[in-house]
């Protein structure tokens, strides 16, 4: 399971299904069955978009254990963790 956290009060935010490479290096992330993916807003709130969405609101850039998602201008990092099953 993969999940994103909120670097400051290490709530979930979302559990990921898929992280969708882009051509430009970004990754979306499928957050439902239902093929959603994560839209962080320039507010720093978070929507569901429809599958295959790939604005600016929704591509992410990963580095290590961190996402980085830019809209409009801001930045916005969260921790991005991927559980390997150990339990660890």
């Amino acid at each position: 399971m993969t999940s994103i956290l909120n670097p400051v009060t290490c709530n979930l935010i979302a559990t990921i299904i898929n992280t969708n490479p882009q051509p430009d290096g970004s990754v979306t992330l499928t957050i439902d069955s239902n093929g959603d993916v994560l839209s962080v807003q320039p507010d720093g709130s978070f929507q569901n978009r429809p599958k295959g969405t790939a604005g600016p609101y929704e591509k992410g850039y990963i580095s290590g254990n961190i996402i980085a998602f830019h809209p409009q201008g801001k930045t916005y990092i969260f921790i991005f963790i991927q559980d390997n099953g150990s339990g660890q």
